[in-house]
């Protein structure tokens, strides 16, 4: 207690001896903390190692020699520390806070781990020393990629000097340069491109120092079209396409795909280009240089189709060793039926024989057909003009059929010699391929490797039979065997058959294409025009049936005369009429309406409506008529003149407002022009001034042309013509009248005209 007389402090023994005996027990507690260990190092946010006291399914309790146990989840750690975790290892641990408010330890394993991996980030960025990564990601403008507990991003630009697909990076592991490192905002940026760089340049030097011919080993990366890249260890060669076979391939993914650990040889450094040319079939011997030592002269050997064109086929005896096989050495017989392209196949395997070897120019002439004797050498001693074979057609060409005599000879039946018919369109109508038929040989050339033959030679000549059973000018009905444009070709017997010409098929002559009229099949009446079995020519006519319905068209449709008619067809220029069987008249666009406006048939008109015509002329010679629809009716041009002759004065419907003047309506379809000048007597710079759309107004006729569709008024003319009327009309009146003057007249209009103003405005004034 604090004495206030003396300000001293008032001791108590009793307390004093209290205090006395706790210090003694804080000094025994101190002392007994320290035989446990030293706990002044033990801070927050410090890594601490400690020792593994026990292991749960839930958490892991850790002593890092302080007077409290830590505890850490399970979660924190990885399945793979999971494995080798156990009682009395030691583990790095993060000091969270080394007491809470409820006095516990916090401790963490997961931030220890966080927490050393930015102390390395921010080392090796310093130090400028490269970090492991995985890539996990790709994304908009480059990959991200973890570095433990860390997720990094890495740009494209920076992520290799090699252009790469994508999924070459995605789960693997690479070494990384730290660009930047911020933990605050936990964003790190790894720099992959500047490591490669300075490897390569290593590289590159290695490569340099290296001879021609040495073999490396390296990873496809790109496949293209001219070859392909590879890496030989932080550096790019190519295989151009040249180098990858000795063989022709016609692309390099026919023989490596990308991520293929391959050998390539060096074939040398371009400084200047900073290229690598690499080599794969450099590997192997080049297979010509072997070629007298392997193969022999004349000699029978399996090869492979590699490549098909319209001369022949390219055979490889073996890769990179390939001949020619003329399509002249395919077979002994003609070759021109062949369709090289769909009797051969591409890998397709073939037996030829070897006919030439030139190592020094590396051609191979290779043959198919020598593997058998020449059998046209003694063709003359088994076949001779006249005789009749049989064979198997091997090919049906436009111009011919290929027939198969015996194995390696041929003959063609040209496409006039398979049957009597002189118009054969299609030869596969008459004989399909495989088929065995009989010929006749017409001609044998064995130099030039031919054989003609016939099929129509062992038949009978059916215009033999026309001749006796058909003659001109008599009716038939024949089958029709085949249509063209210009005419139908129509078979009176089999084998003999005649022309119906389009010009034929209708008196009329409207036929365009005779395609439209008949076809293959129908049966129809025809009269023969000419006959002439020797060359075998046969001329049919179809309209020659019936009698010319032109013959008297002049009698039956007379100029003035109005028929009833169908329209039958709508073209542009204007209508066809049908007045009867084979009997068409043409309707002109200009006769049809007195509207010359009038232009849209397709609306107005349809096919097969009845139509009234007057005809306007007829001409038997030239099988035309000419009608008109508009002559029905008079001209309403003429009647508006007959109504309006010259100086009339008529009444106008402004309809267009022109710079220089006025459209007028004056009657149904009947238009005129008032030119500005004939507006006013006053001056009139734009008819604006005066009119608009749809006033009424008056003016005389000054010239009408119905044949022109013309007529001008003038308002101007109108207003004099009106004024000398009521002139003569009031001379009329004061005819007999004394000494009555002109002014006399005027004076007494001027002054009626002056007593109505004053009375106007009287009235206006009351």
């Amino acid at each position: 207690m604090l004495d206030e007389k003396n300000n001293e402090l008032e001791t108590n023994p009793v307390e004093d001896n209290l205090e006395e005996d706790n210090l003694e027990e804080e000094k025994s507690f101190e002392e007994l903390l320290n035989e446990h260990g030293d706990f002044e190092d033990l801070d927050d946010h410090t890594i601490r190692m400690a020792k593994i006291i026990s292991i749960t399914k839930e958490e892991v309790t850790v002593d890092v020699g302080y007077k409290t146990e830590g505890r850490i989840s399970i979660d924190e750690f990885t399945k793979e520390e999971m494995k080798t975790l156990k009682e009395g290892s030691e583990v790095e641990i993060y000091v969270i806070q080394v007491e809470d408010r409820n006095g516990n330890l916090k401790v963490s394993r997961r931030q220890a781990k966080f927490k050393k991996i930015w102390d390395d980030l921010f080392d090796a960025m310093k130090k400028k020393v490269p970090v492991k990564a995985t890539v996990t990601k790709k994304v908009e403008r480059g990959f991200l990629a973890q570095v433990g507990p860390v997720e990094a991003f890495v740009p494209f630009s920076i992520m290799d000097i090699i252009r790469r697909n994508p999924e070459y990076y995605l789960n693997n592991e690479f070494e990384f340069l730290v660009d930047r490192a911020n933990k605050k905002r936990k964003n790190v940026v790894l720099n992959r491109r500047t490591l490669l760089e300075s490897l390569r340049m290593k590289r590159v030097e290695e490569i340099m120092t290296s001879e021609p011919g040495a073999i490396m080993k390296g990873t496809v990366t790109r496949i293209r079209e001219f070859g392909v890249f590879v890496d030989i260890g932080n550096i790019e060669g190519m295989v151009h396409i040249g180098d990858i076979s000795w063989g022709k391939i016609k692309h390099p993914g026919e023989v490596f795909n990308e991520g293929d650990n391959i050998e390539v040889v060096f074939l040398g450094y371009k400084e200047k280009d900073r290229k690598i040319k690499l080599g794969y079939k450099q590997l192997t011997q080049n297979p010509w240089d072997l070629v007298n030592e392997k193969y022999t002269l004349g000699e029978i050997v399996d090869g492979t189709i590699r490549n098909i064109t319209d001369f022949g086929l390219f055979v490889a005896l073996e890769p990179g060793l390939e001949g020619l096989v003329h399509r002249n050495d395919l077979m002994w017989s003609s070759t021109e039926k062949i369709n090289i392209k769909k009797d051969y196949q591409v890998d397709e395997s073939i037996k030829i024989r070897i006919l030439n070897i030139d190592s020094k120019n590396r051609k191979l002439k290779l043959s198919a057909k020598h593997l058998t004797p020449d059998p046209w050498l003694t063709v003359e001693e088994r076949f001779e003009v006249d005789d009749r074979v049989k064979g198997t057609v091997t090919s049906i060409q436009p111009y011919g059929v290929f027939v198969q005599v015996e194995p390696g000879i041929e003959g063609l039946i040209h496409v006039n010699e398979l049957t009597w018919s002189s118009r054969i369109r299609d030869p596969k109508k008459i004989v399909k391929k495989g088929e065995l038929i009989e010929a006749e040989v017409i001609t044998l050339d064995k130099e030039n490797r031919k054989i003609g033959l016939s099929m129509k030679a062992v038949l009978a000549n059916p215009w033999e039979e026309a001749e006796q059973k058909y003659h001109a000018g008599a009716i038939y009905e024949g089958l029709v065997r085949n249509v063209e444009q210009y005419g139908a070709f129509i078979e009176l017997l089999p084998g003999v058959e005649g022309l119906l010409h389009i010009s034929d098929f209708y008196w009329n002559s409207r036929v365009q294409d005779a395609r439209d009229e008949v076809k293959p099949g129908d049966m129809i009446k025809v009269k023969i025009l000419d006959l002439d079995p020797e060359e075998r020519r046969l001329k049919l006519g179809m309209k020659q049936v019936t009698t010319d319905p032109w013959f008297d068209i002049e009698k039956r449709y007379a100029v003035g005369d109005i028929f009833e008619g169908t329209i039958s067809k709508i073209i542009k220029p204007g209508l066809i009429i049908s007045l009867e069987n084979d009997v068409d008249a043409f309707l002109h666009l200009n006769d049809i309406s007195w509207d010359r406006n009038f232009v849209n048939l397709q609306e107005q008109y349809k096919e097969e409506d009845p139509i009234r015509v007057k005809i306007l002329k007829c001409d038997s010679s030239n099988r035309k008529i000419q009608v008109g629809l508009k002559q029905l009716s008079e001209d309403p041009w003429v009647s508006f003149e007959r109504k309006h002759p010259k100086n009339s004065i008529v009444t106008c419907v402004v309809k267009k407002l022109l710079d220089n003047g006025l459209i007028v309506n004056v009657d149904v379809d009947i238009d005129g022009y008032i030119h500005k000048n004939q507006l006013s007597k006053k001056r009139i710079e734009n008819p604006s001034e005066l009119f608009k759309e749809g006033d009424e107004t008056e003016a005389a006729i000054i010239e009408i042309e119905p044949s022109k569709r013309v007529l001008k008024l003038s308002i101007v003319k109108s207003k004099d013509l009106k004024e000398r009327r009521e002139y003569e009309k009031y001379k009329d009146e004061v005819t007999g009248v004394e000494n009555v003057t002109l002014g006399d007249m005027f004076g007494n209009v001027f002054d009626a005209l002056q007593s109505e103003v004053d009375e106007n405005e009287k009235a206006k004034n009351e």
